[in-house]
């Protein structure tokens, strides 16, 4: 999805959700920190959590 489709960011690291806005339209979603095979995916959600930080900036 690009980022400039994206109007707000919100994320609860405390109840593992993230909340986007796109338009007029909000989509949340919750998050584990690991996969369905039990693999750590804390790296991955930090650079995911890093992609939405730097999308905030541009809104």
């Amino acid at each position: 999805m690009p980022y400039a489709t994206i109007t707000n960011v919100t994320i609860d690291e405390n109840r593992k959700k993230v909340i986007l806005q796109i338009g007029n339209i909000e989509k949340s979603f919750k998050y584990q920190m690991k996969d369905c095979f039990g693999s750590p995916q804390d790296e991955t959600l930090r650079a995911f959590f890093r992609y939405l930080k730097s999308i905030k900036k541009f809104i």
